[in-house]
């Protein structure tokens, strides 16, 4: 990966990360045969669960690699842009694998969530911002739709 042209260190945590969630992968998903075992449930619902619920902690390695401001640690401009476009990735994929933002959601509401990630995701920082008001208006129109309806009732 490095000769590839991929910085040290996100070459390293990328294949670290990835080693680590091989224990709730199946087939293999040795934690989450655990997990079934002591739940008395089915091996592969548990892992297929587990995949669901840690389907961020899949995305993280490559955004290490696209783009290694998430590696970063000192605190400027960029690196603020950066975290807002971390937790905008994990609640877009919450929204769109879980299909619930305050009441069920729309099919292209998810694929619009799914194109966040992907935008949000990229190193250039105008995809990034485009991404970030796309969910802000995706989610905030969810939020303030909620607000109005407990309102009435």
């Amino acid at each position: 990966m490095i000769t590839l042209g991929i910085d040290k260190l996100a070459a390293h945590l990328f294949l670290l990360y990835l080693a680590s969630l091989s224990t709730i992968t199946p087939p293999v998903a040795v934690t989450s045969y655990a997990a079934a075992g002591l739940a008395e449930e089915n091996p592969m619902k548990v892992s297929m669960k587990a995949v669901k619920i840690g389907i961020v902690g899949f995305i993280l390695p490559f955004a290490f690699v696209l783009n290694t401001d998430y590696l970063h640690l000192g605190l400027d401009f960029m690196t603020l842009i950066t975290w807002i476009c971390a937790i905008v990735i994990c609640i877009s994929l919450a929204c769109a694998f879980q299909g619930y933002v305050e009441q069920k959601i729309t099919i292209p509401e998810r694929i619009l969530y799914l194109i966040v990630c992907g935008l949000v995701i990229q190193h250039h920082y105008i995809y990034s911002i485009i991404g970030i008001i796309i969910f802000a208006v995706l989610y905030g129109g969810r939020k303030l739709q909620h607000k109005k309806q407990c309102a009435v009732a």
